[in-house]
């Protein structure tokens, strides 16, 4: 009986007000809890890389269609200017 209330009472202490805590039980609690706030921090840390990644996607497509647009006045001001030369050509004529 006696083995009996020891092995019992393993994770119990007595507290100073008198009562029964079961330290061994808080103990498993706090740990379960620092796992899920370690698991939030990693999920908040996972979104905020996936926020900037997408950022930054945003940033270079923006970058890559300015790119474009320049490529693109560019070969249109060349074709203006190549026919607005044949054209005066054609006008005025070198003959």
């Amino acid at each position: 009986m006696n083995e009996e209330l020891n092995t019992s009472q393993l994770g119990e202490q007595l507290t100073p007000e008198g009562g029964n805590e079961d330290y061994k039980a808080l103990y498993f609690q706090e740990i379960q809890n620092a796992k899920k706030l370690r698991g939030r921090a990693q999920e908040a840390e996972a979104m905020i890389d996936s926020y900037k990644k997408q950022q930054e996607e945003v940033k270079v497509q923006k970058n890559v269609d300015n790119i474009k647009k320049a490529v693109t006045l560019e070969e249109t001001s060349e074709q203006l200017s190549s026919k607005s030369k044949d054209l005066f050509n054609e006008l005025f004529g070198e003959n």
